[in-house]
């Protein structure tokens, strides 16, 4: 998976028997609030609201961040175009610059034999200013079943 912004390009790889992988990088302060409807589902749009204000806009990157990455992963499998709201992300912080993304299919993507189903989960991590220029890095993994 490779992924670039303004300020770097990063690759992320993965011998095929493991799964694949998909990675973003954004170098941005954050996804401004009238992109959210089009972006994220209700649910996480609700969960957003749950942070303090000054993160909102910077965790909103990060779950945009994830979508793209998981979208980068699925693609070489499906060959199939996927939607923001196909896919419902969970951000648990584990530190006050880290954490885990849980990312839920919430429709079938894909023709069989490769179809992720909904309720689908594929997993990842995320950091917050990765880099001293401040950008958000994502990377999920879509286990060896899909691949």
């Amino acid at each position: 998976s490779i992924s670039h912004c303004d300020t770097r390009a990063i690759v992320a790889i993965m011998p095929k028997h493991n799964g694949t992988v998909g990675i973003d990088i954004e170098h941005r302060a954050e996804l401004k609030r009238d992109l959210w409807k089009s972006v994220f589902l209700e649910r996480e749009i609700e969960a957003l609201e749950a942070f303090a204000s000054e993160l909102r806009g910077r965790m909103a990157l990060v779950l945009f961040s994830a979508k793209e990455a998981l979208y980068k992963a699925q693609y070489p499998l499906t060959q199939t175009y996927m939607g923001f709201h196909e896919l419902e992300v969970r951000l648990t912080c584990t530190t006050a610059t880290h954490g885990q993304l849980t990312c839920t299919f919430q429709n079938d993507v894909g023709p069989e034999p490769v179809r992720f189903s909904r309720d689908d989960v594929a997993t990842g991590h995320f950091q917050l200013s990765a880099f001293d220029s401040g950008e958000v890095v994502t990377g999920v993994h879509i286990p060896k079943r899909h691949v």
